[in-house]
């Protein structure tokens, strides 16, 4: 039976740290966010819709319709809702900035600053990859990609930095 030996600076180490689709991951709740604020906004629009849709009418009837429970219930889901699309666009907004800040830490080259653009126009301002390339002059749509994938790989780098601050956004319910 023959035996290897391994030296000790050359074993496999175990990984520390983050890799690009950790931040790319998280970057991505910007897009995941406004997605759900916008949903909000159209579950809002439904409940105003059915409450208008359930006027009470009197009109030949003793006593009234019996529609003005609908109508307050929906008055009160409606402030209810309000109030949580408030605190998602709170929550979507603080991820924002923190987005923004995050991705403006590698802008040490015209690259690096493209790819922080890149990042940010795509994630924090919600483009589509069509419309980066255009607001940035690339050639090709592929190369937003690109861009992101690098940027997120630097970025990757110095994650740990950042510490705890906004590391994870309250995911909608």
């Amino acid at each position: 039976m023959t035996r290897t030996w391994t030296p000790e600076n050359e074993q496999p180490k175990p990984r520390t740290g983050v890799d690009y689709h950790t931040v790319k991951a998280w970057f991505q709740q910007c897009r995941d966010m406004a997605a759900a604020v916008e949903a909000q906004k159209q579950k809002i629009q439904r409940i105003r819709e059915v409450a208008e849709k359930t006027t009470p009418s009197l009109n030949g009837m003793p006593g009234g319709g019996g529609a003005g429970d609908k109508v307050g219930l929906a008055a009160t889901d409606i402030t209810d809702e309000q109030r949580r699309l408030q605190q998602m666009e709170t929550d979507l907004c603080l991820l924002r900035i923190e987005a923004t800040r995050r991705a403006y830490c590698i802008t040490a080259s015209k690259s690096s600053k493209k790819q922080a653009d890149c990042l940010c126009l795509y994630y924090v301002k919600n483009k589509k990859q069509r419309e980066v390339c255009e607001e940035l002059g690339l050639s090709e749509e592929n190369q937003v990609s690109i861009y992101i994938k690098w940027g997120s790989i630097y970025l990757a780098e110095i994650w740990d930095s950042f510490g705890n601050v906004a590391q994870t956004a309250q995911s909608p319910p």
